[in-house]
């Protein structure tokens, strides 16, 4: 990491959060082409969080959320199940229909990605007090994306 900080950043971690945002775009660049898009993170992301929160998506609320056709919802979608990142089944209200679930978000194979191997072990290490301090922040920060609009 560089030495050169701003004043305003005693710490380090606004700069620290800057070169790991860098570090996000040259991993990216680098799986050009495997890589999910912006839109599909963004859709798997919600995805997941409505049925966190027990009100599963529907191919239309997607299409809604993230302001695109019902067209260009449908082919991400396709996508997404194609690629085992969520299921379509039918909905327990309406039948015709469909409900968006994610897969099963453990599904992680030790090996299969080395940077998530690293991220957790990586994680292990951290004691409750600073797990928690992390992911709090983390969570923070997430929502100011999801807010962000591109200039």
């Amino acid at each position: 990491m560089q030495q050169a900080r701003e004043d305003t950043d005693e710490h380090g971690v606004a700069w620290a959060l800057e070169e790991l945002r860098l570090a996000e775009a040259r991993l990216d660049r680098r799986r050009q082409g495997r890589a999910p898009t912006s839109r599909e993170r963004a859709a798997t992301r919600w995805i997941f969080e409505r049925d966190d929160a027990g009100d599963p998506a529907t191919p239309s609320d997607l299409a809604e959320h993230l302001g695109i056709s019902q067209s260009t919802a449908s082919e991400l979608i396709a996508k997404l199940v194609h690629d085992g990142i969520v299921a379509t089944r039918q909905h327990p209200r309406d039948g015709r229909s469909k409900v968006l679930s994610p897969m099963n978000r453990n599904d992680h194979i030790e090996g299969d990605d080395a940077l998530t191997d690293e991220i957790r072990t990586a994680v292990a290490g951290l004691t409750q007090e600073q797990a928690i301090a992390v992911r709090d922040f983390l969570e923070h920060l997430r929502e100011l994306v999801d807010r962000a609009e591109p200039r």
